[in-house]
């Protein structure tokens, strides 16, 4: 996310001021922004965002020819939330036979869509276990201030995205070390 040097070093900065690229924000910033309501950032929105990020490098890789389909969600990432999703759905719904005998799109689509798949369903699961753990309307109890309540969940969901992105990954692992630059 970028954030302007000045409003993070400067002796009082806007904590509820949201900042950033909204091509990585998660769905839930995205939506707090548009209609304008209060939102608690957590960890899950920080995990999309690197998500976000990690589909658009491999949309705009330039060491590769590009299919019609790639360019199209190229654009559509661009396009907010909802376009972005579905470009997302329709890369991460590509059955891998499809890779296998078209070889229609670029390799390093080809390499990443079963990946980009399996961690948004594993983001998709911790955002609902977030939502489900953390509700501000009654969760914060009289004599706890939200902040030793929040900060230990806090903490555990970062710790489990970074766990499950890891489990999530290892059954990868092989298959990504045989495209390039790994061969």
């Amino acid at each position: 996310m970028a954030t302007p040097w000045a409003t993070c070093l400067g002796s009082k900065p806007d904590s509820q001021k949201i900042s950033g690229n909204p091509e990585f924000m998660s769905r839930g910033l995205l939506q707090s922004i548009e209609l304008n309501f209060k939102y608690l950032q957590s960890p899950v929105d920080d995990l999309f965002s690197i998500y976000w990020v990690a589909l658009w490098a491999i949309l705009n890789n330039v060491h590769t020819e590009r299919s019609e389909d790639e360019l199209w969600w190229r654009m559509k990432i661009t396009k907010g939330y909802l376009h972005r999703s579905d470009a997302s759905a329709d890369i991460c719904k590509l059955p891998l036979r499809q890779w296998k005998q078209l070889q229609q799109h670029s390799p390093i689509l080809q390499q990443w869509s079963p990946v980009l798949k399996a961690w948004f369903q594993s983001l998709d699961r911790l955002e609902d276990d977030w939502r489900n753990t953390v509700d501000p309307s009654y969760d914060v109890k009289p004599g706890n201030s939200p902040g030793e309540y929040y900060l230990p969940h806090f903490h555990y969901f970062a710790l489990r995205g970074v766990a499950d992105f890891l489990e999530m990954i290892q059954p990868h692992y092989t298959q990504l070390r045989t495209y390039p630059p790994f061969v």
